[in-house]
């Protein structure tokens, strides 16, 4: 019973995932050409994915918090990302994220790559 009722969230979960995929694609046509720094893409899958890139102003393990070029800071958790998928980071790096948007709060994004573009000047 426990079996079934976690295969039923995760398909729930996954319905919800494409379903958002596939409104955003939609909605964040036009946005997407106003924020330079941002890219979307879609995948095989058909899953969004977007890239943000940002100064790294804060974070602690297994999240970063980036500003984009309108100033505004963008949080990110990639606590279960493979440590081949994201570089470290001191702040003041210019970071670029690839990830797919949750709207739901309580899950958030799920950060697909973490990749430094260029490190701050280090003394």
């Amino acid at each position: 019973m426990k079996i079934m009722r976690n295969i039923s969230v995760v398909m729930l979960t996954a319905a919800l995932v494409v379903l958002t995929a596939a409104c955003t694609k939609e909605s964040n046509t036009s946005s997407a050409s106003a924020q330079p720094s941002v890219e979307q893409s879609v995948s095989a899958d058909e899953m969004t994915t977007t890239t943000l890139t940002g100064v790294a102003v804060g974070g602690a393990h297994a999240s970063i918090e980036l500003e984009d070029e309108k100033g505004e800071v963008h949080p990110f958790e990639y606590p279960d990302l493979d440590r081949d998928s994201f570089d470290t980071w001191q702040e003041g790096d210019t970071m670029v994220v690839t990830y797919v948007h949750n709207p739901n709060p309580a899950i958030g994004d799920s950060v697909i790559s973490l990749h430094q573009k260029n490190a701050a000047n280090r003394d």
